[in-house]
């Protein structure tokens, strides 16, 4: 006979797949913004035979975003589904194997299990907005797993070698698509040896997996694209940076920036009665790195900001929910926390809502301008738009 907890867990899994089937449903009936499209077209000219950083693209950043975005573009010439549509199934199956794969890290921890699979489906999904299927979101997406691991291993629990090692190398992938990234996996080691006292904990399953595949990306840049670094590198040091970076005053207005602050004081004050004080430490070392990953770049672009900005929301879910599970369980723990973060979130969740208008988005007045045919006459599904000098609607 199913037990009232299990049938109420299963209706829980039913309610979050049904959520998952209908943002699927809802992305695919969207497009890919400007960013996203220029991989799109550079994987298919890859695909066609060119040769990257040479004389058919230049992409300033590392080939790996790339290379990932391949695979999509493939599966859209192989089955004729249009090449927007199979990228976002591509990235709602990697989502859902970042998922599953957390959900199996925490084997043996169902109240943290069920919290991150409330928390993790918003920050991977809806969080990131317009800049969905970005290079950033894609690597919270693959490091996620990883961050869930390093929760279980400060609490000082086993993993399964073939699991650690899966959950390594995907996570190397996402570190690796900017070398900013790497910091925080640096910044989570300095965390555990802060409380092990053990450098011999360094070298895990995970940890070597992905220092592995590290290693083998960047000998694959020497020997398969050296143009990137001959080429590529000098020139965003000398012309991009020049020309794209902002002023350190300009790069910190940012709300994040400050509820960083405000997040760090409240996690300590209140870490002792927190239900989940080794997620909120993993979590906030990650915020932190993420940031500086952030302000290394100096651009001060929202999808920039977005890792930050999903540390906060996994912290601050997190920390409500263990709140919540205290109260309703009469804890003599102090409600303070309970108020405070529930205050934070809610303030979090407004900011959070700002990039669904203000990023990745074309105004009617846009369109009207660049294309007054298209509000007359909508076409059936979606139009390419092309201008004589590239702009915020290029490529449309």
């Amino acid at each position: 006979m199913t037990t009232p907890g299990v049938l109420h867990g299963r209706t829980g899994l039913a309610l979050l797949a049904a959520i998952f089937v209908a943002c699927v449903i809802w992305w695919l009936d969207q497009t890919a913004n400007n960013d996203v499209a220029w991989y799109l077209y550079a994987a298919g000219t890859l695909l066609d035979g060119g040769v990257p950083y040479d004389d058919i693209f230049f992409e300033i950043n590392p080939p790996l975003m790339l290379y990932l975005t391949v695979p999509a573009v493939a599966a859209a010439r192989f089955t004729g589904l249009f090449v927007v549509d199979a990228f976002f199934l591509y990235v709602f199956a990697v989502i859902a194997l970042s998922l599953a794969l957390t959900w199996r890290v925490l084997d043996g921890q169902q109240v943290l299990r069920k919290g991150l699979l409330i928390v993790a489906p918003f920050v991977l999904i809806i969080l990131p907005a317009g800049d969905f299927g970005q290079r950033e979101p894609m690597m919270i997406t693959l490091a996620m797993p990883y961050l869930a691991l390093a929760i279980r291993r400060a609490e000082g629990c086993s993993c399964p070698m073939a699991l650690a090692l899966l959950v390594g190398a995907l996570a190397a992938l996402g570190f690796a698509i900017k070398p900013h990234f790497l910091l925080v996996p640096v910044l989570l080691e300095i965390y555990r040896l802060s409380y092990s006292r053990d450098p011999r904990g360094l070298f895990r399953a995970e940890t070597l997996a992905l220092a592995a595949v590290v290693a083998l990306h960047l000998a694959s840049i020497l020997v398969f694209t050296p143009d990137y670094v001959g080429r590529v590198v000098p020139f965003a040091l000398e012309v991009y940076n020049a020309a794209y970076r902002n002023s350190l005053g300009f790069v910190m207005d940012r709300s994040e920036a400050w509820l960083l602050s405000g997040m760090l004081i409240i996690h300590g004050l209140t870490r002792r009665r927190q239900r989940f004080a080794l997620t909120g430490d993993v979590f906030m070392v990650a915020c932190v790195g993420f940031f500086l990953a952030y302000l290394a770049q100096m651009r001060g672009w929202n999808y920039h900001i977005y890792p930050t900005r999903a540390m906060l929301v996994m912290t601050l879910g997190l920390t409500v929910a263990g709140a919540l599970m205290d109260s309703r369980e009469a804890n003599p723990r102090p409600r303070l926390p309970l108020a405070i973060t529930l205050a934070a979130i809610a303030v979090l969740a407004g900011l959070s809502l700002r990039p669904l208008v203000l990023s990745g988005s074309i105004t009617t007045s846009t369109s009207t301008a660049c294309c007054p045919s298209c509000t007359s006459t909508p076409p059936a599904r979606r139009s390419t738009l092309y201008r004589r000098t590239p702009g915020p609607v290029f490529p449309w």
